[in-house]
């Protein structure tokens, strides 16, 4: 008669479960990450970053156009009554430059994507004005056009709303 004695094991061991465990903890965070990655800034700057290029030196013949004038922009947001986008131009010889037609777009570098557009009118000689509601408080980015040549005169600044 054989008499089968079968071995003691012990109890059994975790330390093998545990690298298939923290691998899928791995590509679990991972996942996350790119659900939170695609579902926010979709990192397209210009819908025609091609075309773009390709004129690339006429914008730089056209930034020197600009340098060339000469003139010095000053923007910025006031409060008041209410809020008001403000802009000041001199010319190189430092007197206010008059007769322009600038419009200024106002967007948020952060945040919500808020795109205003709004014509300036002059109040006083190089001085422009008009009056806009901003929705948020915060960083802003104004970006200005204005000139009666056939080179439109482009500025931009950043400017914190408070």
């Amino acid at each position: 008669m054989a008499i089968l004695i079968r071995p003691h094991r012990g109890p059994r061991s975790i330390i093998p479960w545990l690298f298939p465990a923290g691998l899928g903890l791995v590509v679990l965070v991972n996942m996350v990450m790119l659900w939170f990655a695609l579902g926010t800034f979709p990192g397209v700057v210009a819908g025609n970053a091609y075309e773009r290029g390709r004129k690339y030196n006429q914008v730089l013949a056209q930034d020197a156009a600009i340098a060339a004038l000469g003139w010095h922009v000053d923007v910025g947001i006031e409060r008041g009554q209410g809020e008001a986008v403000v802009a000041r131009y001199v010319g190189p010889d430092g007197k206010p430059i008059s007769g322009l037609d600038p419009r200024a777009i106002l967007t948020r570098p952060v945040g919500d994507p808020v795109h205003l557009e709004v014509r300036l009118r002059e109040e006083a000689p190089g001085v422009y004005r008009a009056g806009v509601a901003l929705p948020h408080r915060g960083l802003w980015d104004v970006a200005l056009a204005a000139g009666t040549g056939p080179v439109a005169h482009q500025a931009s600044a950043r400017i914190t709303v408070r």
